[in-house]
């Protein structure tokens, strides 16, 4: 049952070929799969042209969705869509959550990797997560 499991979320792939995946290789697998859960009314998820730059930013935003996706059970990539702020003059702050149950308002700042040895040996600074402006976010206008 794992085996065909993964065989379908890998496209086809041998369960052999999924175990010997480095871990960036099958966290990219796994954001190209859920791109694909874009509605094609989304159409930046559907690029006319893909080059490297493109497909980065691309799995960027798709490591957003997979974040909601596992962290607050968004199975709905609209609903997840929806929540992702991640453009310019967003104060750093690439998505939010708002839990209504426990009343807590969670920012979002998400750091994707574009290469394999990048994922494996540079640590998110401090310094990157203080970029959020949150000050000027939750300011009110009188």
């Amino acid at each position: 049952m794992i085996v065909k499991l993964a065989e379908v979320f890998f496209q086809g792939s041998s369960f052999n070929s999924v175990l010997n995946m480095s871990k960036y290789e099958t966290l990219t697998k796994i954001l190209d799969q859920l791109r694909k859960e874009a509605p094609s009314k989304i159409g930046r998820y559907y690029p006319a042209t893909e080059n490297a730059e493109t497909l980065n930013q691309l799995r960027a935003r798709t490591f957003i969705h997979l974040f909601l996706k596992v962290k607050f059970g968004l199975t709905d990539f609209q609903q997840r869509e929806n929540f992702i702020t991640d453009d310019t003059q967003d104060g750093g702050v690439d998505a939010y959550y708002i839990n209504q149950e426990n009343k807590r308002i969670y920012f979002i700042q998400s750091k994707f990797r574009t290469t394999e040895a990048n994922f494996n040996s540079k640590e998110i600074l401090l310094s990157e997560l203080l970029q959020m402006d949150i000050d000027r976010i939750t300011m009110v206008k009188s």
